[in-house]
C-alpha cells in the first residue's frame, strides 16, 4: 500500500531524457517536480489501498474495477488530474 508514493518521493530533482520526446531532443536534462509526482502517486494509490489492487489475471472487468473503486473511495471516479490540480491550489 502506497508503494507508488513512497517511490515518489525518492525521485532525483533533475532526470535525462534518454529518448527524444516530442520536440525535446533526447540526453536533455530537465528539472523534475517530486511534489507533483507524489500527489499523482497517492491520487493512484488511494483507491487500491480500498478496492484492492487488482492485477490484469483477476476476473474483473475494467468496469467493475472503477466501479468498486468508486463505492469505496469517491474521491475515485474523479480524474487523476482534477485531484492534483485541486491538491497544488
Amino acid at each position: 500500500m502506497y508503494r507508488m508514493s513512497v517511490m515518489a518521493m525518492t525521485l532525483p530533482d533533475r532526470i535525462t531524457l534518454h529518448t527524444t520526446v516530442g520536440d525535446i531532443p533526447a540526453h536533455t536534462e530537465m528539472p523534475l517536480n517530486r511534489h507533483h509526482c507524489v500527489l499523482m502517486a497517492l491520487c493512484h494509490d488511494m483507491p487500491e489501498s480500498l478496492a484492492g489492487d487488482l492485477t490484469p489475471d483477476d476476473p474483473v472487468t475494467p468496469a467493475e474495477k472503477h466501479q468498486r473503486e468508486a463505492v469505496r473511495c469517491p474521491l475515485c471516479s474523479i480524474p487523476h488530474i482534477i485531484i492534483v490540480h485541486l491538491l497544488l491550489l
